[in-house]
């Protein structure tokens, strides 16, 4: 967990330094840098980092360790918890609640947000929105960031293969996409390489979160 946090708040916090990098008369991110003062971030989380376990928790370690590291107030990290990834109405509120409150970049952390962020990312040109995961991006204001989660999937699986006493292990997946399909394939690759009769059975929750 503490490489996937690590990565998290580098990706995050290189795009901020980059938007409070110089001097500039433009209060757009997308336009020019911007005041560290003056630097407001929305986040979008799939349940409540308050929680203390799970994907949001980890996700939210990321942002803590950004804020410290560019040494942002509490006042400038604006949260929105349990938002449902297939909720589009429920997206759109969070992040225009964000826009409200004068954010100018917006962290989109569940694959089901790509849709509305890229949508609203062309309504407000002036605002970053990032997306943790997904495909889209444009060359102005929407961006993706994504950590190599297949390598750490890999080594899981060497561990999986080592320890297993039946050679069939479960893994538990949520949709058929690239990104989950290339985990399920490193991890296989990892139980392999240490037990090659071992077997991988998958099951889809057909959801991001759900308990």
């Amino acid at each position: 967990m503490r490489k996937w946090v690590r990565v998290l708040a580098v990706a995050m916090a290189a795009v901020l330094a980059l938007m409070a990098a110089g001097c500039s008369t433009d209060e757009s991110p997308a336009g020019g840098a911007v005041d560290k003062d003056k630097i407001k971030v929305g986040v979008i989380h799939l349940s409540d980092p308050g929680e203390g376990s799970g994907y949001s928790y980890t996700h939210d370690q990321g942002i803590v360790a950004m804020q410290k590291e560019l040494g942002l107030r509490d006042d400038q990290i604006i949260r929105k918890n349990s938002v449902d990834d297939q909720d589009p109405t429920a997206i759109q509120r969070a992040i225009q609640e964000c826009i409200e409150a004068e954010c100018n970049i917006i962290f989109g952390t569940s694959w089901g947000y790509m849709d509305t962020m890229e949508s609203l990312a062309k309504e407000y040109p002036n605002i970053i929105f990032s997306h943790g995961t997904g495909y889209k991006e444009n060359d102005t204001n929407f961006n993706n960031y994504f950590g190599r989660i297949y390598q750490a999937r890999y080594l899981t699986g060497l561990v999986a293969g080592s320890m297993t006493q039946s050679n069939v292990i479960g893994y538990v997946a949520a949709f058929p996409l690239p990104e989950v399909i290339r985990g399920i394939n490193a991890f296989t690759l990892g139980v392999r390489a240490v037990n090659p009769k071992a077997e991988v059975r998958v099951v889809w929750t057909k959801s991001w979160y759900d308990p």
